[in-house]
């Protein structure tokens, strides 16, 4: 089970709805050549646990395996809730990568639009992505890759993922760092003066990190992340973001402007989870969070 790609052992969450094809035409595009590919469908358990919904589940996953023209596994499993539900066939399936679409309508739509970033990532233990709404019409390929950067612990893995596709796919590398808005001053005459000089010094340093990084074309972006990164997203065929770091990248992946992305997804996302420790051990994603 590996966190970077290539991903030989993919998870595509279906549902029956359209997002489930966005999802399988993503995980083609970032699975490895010689990966398996197993499309899952997390059914919900009642409240008597009585009803077994299996074969109704298999009919779904037959359906799904049959209009994507797939010749692969499926899992039907019944759970309490779809996190907890992919959370073990993630563990059974020793899966790389798990692929799900931005469909609202449904409970595992909920769950990308609700928490994909913020406690799916962390507690499923391995990479996710997102497909927006529609990619199954015009998946096209990866010419362009997109990573969040802020020259923290979380983001070396981030770019390191985005080079590894890059290589395979042949593509651009372009990495953003979002400089936030300097801290509210006391109103005095010279606030505005000492807010520029914060402001322009925060740049340059972002400028100087990105300087540094061989084969990649970096972008410093001013204001905060969630509007800063959608516009980047619109530039990019594939957005990768780590799920651990501090600072603007942190607060959009863990914090609610990750709905408001994913929301408004004009390209994949791909997030790498936390240390796998962390997650073995059971950590409260907020205490995880902060452990770095």
């Amino acid at each position: 089970m590996t966190t970077q790609p290539p991903y030989r052992k993919v998870l595509v969450a279906v549902d029956g709805r359209p997002g489930g094809q966005d999802a399988v035409a993503l995980a083609r595009v970032l699975a490895a050549p010689d990966a398996e590919l197993c499309l899952v469908h997390v059914w919900a358990l009642g409240a008597t646990l009585l009803v077994d919904r299996t074969e109704e589940s298999d009919r779904l996953l037959e359906r799904e395996r049959r209009l994507a023209g797939l010749e692969c596994p499926i899992r039907s499993f019944g759970s309490p809730t779809t996190l907890v539900g992919l959370r073990e066939l993630v563990r059974t399936e020793r899966a790389d990568l798990v692929v799900l679409g931005a469909s609202h309508r449904s409970p595992l739509g909920r769950l990308v639009l609700g928490s994909v970033t913020r406690s799916a990532v962390h507690k499923l233990g391995c990479a996710v992505a997102v497909a927006p709404r529609g990619y199954a019409d015009h998946p096209g390929s990866l010419k362009t890759i997109g990573v969040g950067f802020t020259a923290t612990d979380d983001s070396w893995p981030a770019l390191d993922a985005a080079r590894d596709l890059a290589r395979v796919h042949h593509a651009e590398v372009r990495a953003i760092t979002v400089v936030p808005p300097p801290p509210v001053m006391a109103s005095s005459p010279a606030a505005p003066i000492l807010a520029a000089g914060l402001r322009e010094r925060a740049v340059e340093d972002a400028r100087r990190r990105l300087d540094t990084l061989t084969d990649v074309d970096g972008r410093v972006a001013l204001g905060t992340a969630a509007p800063a990164l959608r516009v980047f997203a619109t530039e990019v065929d594939l957005l990768v973001l780590g799920s651990h770091g501090r600072g603007a990248i942190r607060r959009l992946v863990l914090g609610s402007a990750a709905d408001a992305v994913l929301h408004d997804l004009h390209a994949p996302v791909l997030v790498l989870p936390q240390v796998a420790g962390d997650v073995e051990a059971g950590t409260p994603v907020e205490e995880a969070a902060g452990a770095r």
